[in-house]
């Protein structure tokens, strides 16, 4: 009732969406998690984010990576067979899952993805980060408005435009200017222009 489908999937001009949920626990994990991290907010009010690390939230497994069930992860391999002649797969998640040290749900996923063109887009970090894994784009969107983190690189509010002709172009708009998928000013231009 509070959060509606959690995970989903839609296919537009022959191009497959795949929504996960990485927050795929039972309700009463849910409930715990949810507890643990109020509390670890409290302690944020009163004594600021130095203090983060000193609460509970901060080790909890779940924080970091998130969790995928093997009913999602049954949904979602049905959903790839059904569907195995479109242009491109767009994944989009909030965690990075595969990150997780034996993880096996997500893996695969992966593995039946591995006759596709896809992308990964996650966020969770507030940080922008574009890694190349198992010869795909997987990208660590920053924030639209979050909280901003000045020592991080490409810590930064974004927007990303992505288009689908022959391949798959990404663009990130910033109030700035646009960075490539990678993150940096396109044709070389970090050679050119001085960011702030």
């Amino acid at each position: 009732e509070r959060l509606g489908t959690r995970y989903y999937h839609f296919r537009y001009k022959d191009v497959l969406f795949l929504v996960l949920d990485t927050d795929d626990h039972t309700l009463e994990r849910m409930a715990e998690i949810e507890q643990i991290r109020n509390d670890a907010m409290d302690v944020i009010d009163t004594a600021g984010w130095a203090a983060f690390p000193m609460t509970a939230y901060y080790d909890l497994p779940e924080r970091s990576t998130g969790n995928i069930g093997s009913e999602q992860t049954e949904y979602f391999l049905d959903v790839l067979n059904k569907n195995k002649q479109v242009r491109h797969v767009f994944l989009f998640m909030h965690k990075p899952i595969w990150e997780q040290e034996d993880e096996q749900q997500f893996s695969q996923i992966e593995e039946a993805l591995t006759t596709y063109d896809y992308t990964v887009f996650h966020g969770h970090t507030h940080v922008y980060k574009h890694t190349k894994r198992k010869g795909h784009d997987y990208i660590n969107l920053s924030t639209t408005g979050g909280v901003q983190l000045p020592e991080e690189d490409r810590s930064m509010d974004q927007a990303v435009l992505v288009t689908v002709d022959e391949e798959v172009s990404i663009a990130n708009l910033l109030m700035e200017g646009i960075l490539d998928k990678t993150g940096h000013i396109p044709l070389d231009g970090d050679s050119l222009v001085f960011e702030k």
